[in-house]
């Protein structure tokens, strides 16, 4: 019995994906709950599992093309009758034209060759490098490659001409360029910036410290502030559905950018206004983890309002983001430095200074309209009420 395989349906905004690889090859026996094929969506990736026992006879789509859902992107061959268990149904035969969407618990992977073991740090060092990891010599537990043996193996290399290499967007870092240059081509960005004094910020993380003897990072106070001043311009948390229909949410979910060794994630706070302190940060420490360790699903991802970017940790005095389509706005935030500023009673004082950016889209969001929140939300930064 033949047995197409569809695109399926991993999220509730999915409407196509792109095959990532293909963990068989035509001709190959798959057994049932081996992993045949890995799919990005716009948010994630997902290994999908084969419901039965089989030989992929055909492969449609190949590696790194992106079909919409429901699109036949392979054919199974099937001894006899097989079914299907979906949720809340009994089992009932697969028939022609059904679709098969069983996916595995949503993991973010960059494929390898089968047994090699690395850690996500040496991938996304060797994929740098062009090293081929088959060829590594792991030194950490059960042998598994980590950075190091990567570097190590590239010192030994001989390398020729001026060191030119050819890097092929794939995976993870594919959908992310795909979704940059729509969000730079679609949407007209425009940004404003202001400068904040962190001392009130730097004393609330203090006092919390002291309080309940637990740290938080001033991301979790931003995400924090930036709730309760959202609820006065709600035009920011706001996301485009289509070409001219927007729709603007009740709740704020933000979107935290996180670097991981395989790209850049933005797992979101959901309900942040409805949120402590210290509830966003246990929230955030738990997200990063997950994301890190390329074990984020779905529901970690889907369904931001508005996103926050902090490059500070890494020095960044300011930089401008490009917005998270499909929503309308995006926070930069910069590194905390020192400064020599004029104080209000017309002297010289050394304050911690950081810059706030906001990047907008113009077709929704005015000039003036940004240049007050912002404002609104540097006061709220620096200890006024909101």
């Amino acid at each position: 019995m033949r047995v197409p395989i569809k695109m399926p349906k991993l999220g509730l905004t999915m409407s196509e994906g792109t095959i990532v690889s293909w963990r068989k090859a035509v001709g190959e026996h798959v057994a049932k709950g081996e992993v045949l094929f890995e799919v990005m969506t716009e948010k994630i990736s997902n290994e999908i599992e084969s419901p039965f026992d089989g030989v992929l006879v055909e492969i449609v789509v190949e590696e790194g093309e992106t079909v919409p859902v429901g699109e036949v992107i392979a054919c199974m061959e099937v001894e006899g009758e097989v079914s299907v268990e979906e949720p809340g149904e009994s089992k009932t035969a697969v028939e022609e034209e059904d679709i098969v969407e069983r996916p595995k618990e949503a993991v973010v992977q960059i494929p390898i060759k089968e047994g090699v073991k690395a850690s996500p740090r040496a991938k996304m060092r060797a994929k740098e490098l062009g090293v081929d990891l088959k060829d590594v010599k792991g030194t950490g537990p059960g042998g598994r490659i980590v950075e190091k043996d990567v570097l190590e193996f590239t010192k030994g290399r001989e390398v020729s001409g001026a060191g030119a290499q050819k890097v092929v967007l794939e995976g993870v870092r594919k959908v992310i360029a795909d979704r940059m240059q729509q969000s730079f081509r679609d949407k007209p960005h425009f940004s404003l910036e202001v400068s904040v004094d962190a001392t009130f910020l730097s004393y609330r993380r203090n006092e919390i410290q002291v309080k309940e003897g637990r740290k938080v990072s001033y991301t979790a106070l931003m995400v924090y502030y930036l709730a309760k001043v959202l609820k006065d311009y709600p035009m920011l948390n706001a996301v485009f559905e289509g070409e001219n229909e927007v729709n603007i949410g009740d709740d704020v979910d933000v979107n935290v950018a996180v670097d991981t060794p395989t790209g850049l994630m933005v797992p979101v706070v959901k309900k942040a206004q409805e949120k402590s302190v210290l509830q966003i940060s246990d929230e955030l420490t738990s997200l990063a983890d997950k994301a890190r360790r390329n074990a984020l699903d779905m529901s970690d991802v889907e369904g931001g309002t508005i996103t926050l970017t902090n490059l500070g940790m890494f020095g960044i005095d300011r930089f401008t983001a490009v917005i998270n389509p499909p929503q309308v706005a995006i926070l930069a935030v910069g590194a905390i430095k020192d400064k020599v500023v004029v104080l209000g009673s017309g002297g010289i004082g050394v304050r911690p200074v950081f810059t706030v950016t906001l990047v907008a889209d113009h077709r929704l969001i005015d000039g003036a309209y940004g240049a007050r929140f912002l404002s609104a939300f540097r006061s709220v930064l620096e200890g006024d009420e909101v």
